[in-house]
């Protein structure tokens, strides 16, 4: 269920577009490590970190167009293969988790009022999104 979450924030754009369930988790505050209700800009790159891991299926620290696509829930249309493409800055054909990294707008466009943290209607908008499950 974690994996569906994952990618579901990718696809928000939260952590970059990706598009294809993978991570459910109840909430965003998953990752809340210090416990305060928000999620700050280190908390949301270990939510990143995390999704990358889910996306690398064969563990080889690398994830291709064809580990994305075999997502129980991808959406056929190559979707998800292209926005994976876009992050592949060397252009070999798969994403490391550092150009994953690199290319993961996810928190600036998720922290509206830009205060440096992700709290009330920036995690409501979040949770909300992935409660549809529209990937």
């Amino acid at each position: 269920m974690r994996t569906r979450y994952l990618v579901a924030l990718c696809t928000l754009g939260l952590t970059g577009g990706l598009s294809g369930p993978v991570f459910a988790a109840s909430d965003v505050l998953t990752y809340d490590g210090n416990g305060d209700g928000t999620i700050t800009r280190a908390e949301f790159q270990a939510l990143q970190k995390d999704s990358f891991k889910a996306l690398d299926t064969d563990g080889n620290d690398f994830v291709t167009v064809a580990e994305v696509q075999a997502l129980p829930a991808s959406d056929g249309r190559n979707v998800t293969g292209k926005r994976l493409l876009a992050r592949d800055g060397n252009g070999d054909g798969m994403v490391s988790e550092a150009e994953f990294l690199s290319q993961a707008p996810g928190f600036d466009r998720a922290d509206r009022n830009n205060d440096g943290v992700l709290a009330g209607n920036e995690l409501a908008r979040v949770n909300k999104f992935l409660a549809k499950g529209s990937f």
